[in-house]
């Protein structure tokens, strides 16, 4: 049985790279980490940890589409599917913030994780790489926050 977990903040794993991971010469991130859990009986638990790239994660999901062409449909089931998982991620959200239950980490993580799938659909619907929009949603942020994020620039921003 697998499973993989996103490590968000860089992996504890020996031999990962820091947190962020490595570089490259545009200062953008190469790979994150996934780290899959093999059960192999109820005593023994082994961990693998994958590199996995966005251009890769999108291979990947690719994969999984129906939609496979640029266009009006495709557009039309990753903005819809957005909508739908994002809202199941708030529902999880919600009910632990406002209906006091506990907050169901695992499923929370699925969910990002449909999330991610279907903006990986849309990318694919634009015709764009994952990558790319990432690249540009950091670079649209340095010149937003150019010294990070503060609430003063949020309110008086420009961009």
């Amino acid at each position: 049985m697998f499973r993989r977990v996103p490590v968000f903040l860089g992996c504890t794993e020996v031999g990962c790279p820091p947190a962020g991971g490595p570089r490259d010469k545009n200062n953008r991130y190469k790979r994150y980490c996934l780290v899959t859990v093999a059960n192999n009986d109820h005593h023994n638990t082994r961990k693998e940890v994958i590199h996995l790239t966005l251009e890769q994660y999108h291979e990947l999901a690719f994969r999984t589409a129906r939609e496979k062409e640029p266009g009006d449909r495709a557009l039309m089931v990753a903005a819809l599917g957005l909508a739908g998982e994002s809202g199941e991620f708030a529902e999880i959200v919600k009910k632990h913030l406002f209906h006091d239950h506990p907050l169901d980490r695992n499923k929370a993580i699925k969910e990002v994780g449909d999330v991610l799938w279907y903006v990986s659909q849309a990318c694919t619907a634009l015709g764009v790489s994952l990558e790319e929009v990432g690249q540009m949603n950091i670079d649209k942020l340095r010149k937003r926050y150019p010294e990070g994020f503060t609430p003063e620039r949020s309110i008086h921003r420009s961009i």
